[in-house]
């Protein structure tokens, strides 16, 4: 419980301060809200157990390549070196979004 102060002519009261009291509605707005950061973060993790999957067979000597589409326009890139950096980043862009979608659902209280 929080506690706050209100002057008087007779010096200092201590007043209690009142806490929300907490409805059946919020519980279920924050179960809902809780459910689509968890909804994120099982498919952030699902796509980079995907690419950690596609690493793993990169071996630098077969073929491989990714083919960006942009509105009406391809990019497509076959050197396995540049695919590989290209998906090493990835991986670290989507672990750093992982890891934010998981102190946000930590956080979180229903």
């Amino acid at each position: 419980m929080e506690i706050s102060s209100e002057n008087t002519e007779k010096g200092l009261t201590v007043i209690p301060k009142q806490e929300k009291q907490v409805t059946a509605n919020d519980r279920i707005d924050n179960l809902n809200r809780m459910q689509i950061v968890a909804g994120r973060y099982e498919h952030l993790t699902k796509k980079r157990d995907e690419l950690n999957e596609i690493l793993n067979m990169n071996d630098g000597i077969n073929g491989c390549k990714i083919i960006i589409e942009s509105g009406n326009e391809d990019i497509e890139i076959k050197n396995s070196v540049v695919v590989g950096e290209l998906l090493t980043v990835a991986g670290l862009t989507l672990n750093k979004l992982i890891c934010k979608e998981e102190e946000n659902l930590l956080a979180m209280e229903v």
